[in-house]
């Protein structure tokens, strides 16, 4: 027959003996041999910070000096949801498996941080994420001198050419430049996360993979991690770079003589933007317990063989840099996740 069970109790019957620690957990205990356990958990969360230290770029300007001390006036809310799910289940014949998945949902947004006085209400970062990229709408590439003259006046420049980047005019005063900078894409700490294991167990034997993933961030592709030319790098997205013979299926700026952040082309725009979305096969281990009626004649109480590994793939869009890495550091330049194999005998005596 079928027992359910509260927190705190055990199963009585002699069948299967489990302790319920967790006043979220449902056990079901089966005779004679069923065990079954769903977890469930659902977490809200709402905060509201204050006196987190700023640079008060208001007070600069309207005081006239040089700079003020950083101060404790900055305010952050936060909000979000956690929800886990669970399931395990030990049916007859020695066969066991479980499964649990995890998604999680948390936004922040800047309340205050003394920036300084704008000429248009979309060029500020407060109301957005900490960390909001800020930087130019990207349109497309000029095809023709003719269509540059046509177009908006591009950062006072007079050397535009064919195949340079085209940004999006936002006050539609007839000029690009810092009045048309607004938030791009997302910031670089992704919204969501999630994960997902599973494993099962038969006789001795046992295997369990985790996958985990994150979603609703951008990776800023900047220097060595998307120019070309920087300190004489190329990469296989340069190859389809604009020129007349490519214009119409070009996906990437002409090349100069070699990039520079002074160069309007790099400019940060939602171009140099990607989507940071990755789904990543974290963990996969198998391995087997050799039956203990083996083992009764010797000093040995249990012998186990496993294998595992770590980061054996992951899906993303960037390809050139850990999507998981550190977004204060997207130059690239750090040491990356490693992809990890073990192998392991354990002998318990």
């Amino acid at each position: 027959r079928e027992l359910v069970l509260q927190a705190g109790e055990r199963c009585a019957e002699g069948d299967v003996f489990c302790d319920i620690d967790d006043a979220s957990l449902l056990h079901l205990c089966n005779s004679p041999k069923r065990l079954s356990l769903i977890s469930d958990n659902v977490d809200f969360f709402k905060e509201h910070r204050t006196d987190i230290l700023t640079n008060p770029e208001r007070f600069v300007i309207s005081s006239g000096i040089n700079g003020v001390a950083p101060a404790n006036i900055g305010i952050v809310d936060n909000k979000g949801y956690e929800i886990e799910l669970g399931w395990a289940d030990d049916i007859r014949n020695n066969f066991t498996y479980y499964a649990k998945a995890i998604f999680a949902n948390a936004k922040n947004k800047v309340v205050e941080m003394s920036e300084a006085a704008k000429p248009y209400d979309y060029m500020y970062s407060t109301g957005h994420p900490i960390g909001q990229f800020i930087g130019y709408h990207f349109l497309g590439f000029f095809q023709s001198y003719e269509e540059i003259a046509a177009s908006p006046q591009q950062f006072g420049l007079s050397n535009l050419a064919p195949g340079d980047i085209k940004y999006d005019d936002l006050n539609r005063d007839g000029i690009i430049d810092q009045n048309d900078q607004a938030p791009i894409g997302y910031s670089p700490v992704p919204e969501v996360t999630y994960s997902f294991q599973t494993g099962a167990g038969y006789k001795g034997f046992d295997v369990s993979i985790m996958f985990q993933g994150a979603a609703r961030s951008s990776v800023y592709m900047v220097g060595d991690l998307g120019w070309d030319n920087s300190w004489g790098n190329f990469y296989d997205t340069h190859i389809n770079h604009w020129t007349p013979e490519t214009a119409a299926k070009a996906t990437y700026p002409r090349f100069q003589q070699k990039s520079d952040g002074n160069n309007q082309n790099y400019y940060l725009s939602d171009f140099w933007l990607l989507d940071g979305d990755y789904l990543r096969l974290k963990n996969v281990q198998v391995g087997f317990t050799v039956p203990k009626a083996l083992l009764r004649r010797g000093p040995v109480r249990e012998i186990r063989l496993y294998a595992n590994a770590f980061n054996l793939v992951t899906w993303d869009k960037v390809k050139r840099v850990d999507p998981e890495s550190n977004p204060d550091r997207n130059s690239g330049q750090f040491y990356p996740q490693q992809r990890i194999m073990n192998f392991g005998l354990n002998v318990t005596f």
